[in-house]
């Protein structure tokens, strides 16, 4: 149907689907707590990558997400920081991924997984300032990047 319709028609639904996507929040502001997949998934990475152990508890939380995404960055995340896995996989089915989530909350409760706060230098962002916040990330005043 859209190749049928004229062309400035095509154009002018293209330039708001633009327009829409742009409006959009930033995907670095919100961080584990936000409705945004995308802001859940740069927190996840943005702790990850910096090898914050304090961030565990929240990115296990992600573990239950309703976004396959936001599922299977926080699992691998997860591993990545402990060497674990609990025996999870994002695409299983819900009923063994709760009983996986499971084994890393009990995990998380019983101190078997160290989380640690990651130290002050290695905190810091990419362009040498630290976070406003320990998550999800940079700092939202950041004007790079």
């Amino acid at each position: 149907m859209l190749l049928t319709m004229p062309f400035a028609v095509r154009s002018c639904i293209l330039a708001i689907a633009m327009m829409l996507v742009a409006c959009g929040p930033a995907a670095r502001d919100g961080g584990f707590n936000s409705a945004n997949p995308a802001a859940k998934i740069y927190a996840i990475e943005y702790a990850a990558s910096r090898g914050d152990h304090s961030a565990i508890g929240q990115i296990i939380e992600q573990l239950d997400s309703d976004d396959p995404a936001v599922r299977c960055l926080a699992g691998a995340s997860l591993k990545r920081l402990t060497g674990q896995t609990y025996g999870y996989h994002d695409f299983d089915p819900p009923e063994q991924r709760r009983q996986a989530v499971d084994r890393w909350v009990r995990a998380l409760q019983s101190g078997e997984l160290s989380v640690n706060p990651v130290a002050a230098d290695e905190s810091s962002d990419d362009h040498g300032s630290p976070p406003e916040h320990s998550h999800p990330g940079p700092s939202t005043t950041d004007t790079h990047g």
